[in-house]
C-alpha cells in the first residue's frame, strides 16, 4: 500500500517515463543487507533513461520488488563510492549502491 509520499513519487515516475524517449544508458546496481535479501541479488545491470535520478531508479526497482518500498525512507545511495542525494542523475556505466542501515550487537 502506498502512503501519500510514495504515491506522489510513483505518479511522477510514471509521467517521467512517458516523457523520456528510450533507455540508452546502462548502470550497475549493488544491493546490501535487506535489499539483497528481498531482490535475491547482490548486483545487476539495469538500463535507464538519460536524466533518470536515483529516486527514479529505486522506484523502478520497487515496482519489481514491492517490499523495498517500506525501506525507502531508510535507503542511502552511493554512486561510484560517493554518497549522493536521490535527485542525483547517474551516467552510463556508473556503479550505484543502495544501502540500508545495519543493526546488530
Amino acid at each position: 500500500m502506498f502512503d501519500a509520499g510514495s504515491l506522489h513519487r510513483y505518479i511522477n515516475f510514471q509521467f517521467d517515463c512517458l516523457m523520456k524517449p528510450n533507455m540508452n544508458q546502462t548502470i550497475s546496481i549493488k544491493y546490501f543487507s535487506i535489499l539483497s535479501e528481498i531482490t535475491g541479488k547482490r548486483q545487476e545491470k539495469l538500463s535507464i533513461h538519460e536524466g533518470d535520478t536515483l529516486e527514479d531508479i529505486l522506484l523502478s526497482i520497487s515496482k519489481r520488488f514491492p517490499e523495498i518500498e517500506k525501506y525507502h525512507p531508510h535507503v542511502r545511495a552511493a554512486v561510484n563510492q560517493n554518497y549522493e542525494e536521490f535527485d542525483f542523475k547517474p551516467k552510463n556505466n556508473d556503479e550505484i549502491v543502495f544501502i540500508t542501515p545495519v543493526s546488530g550487537g
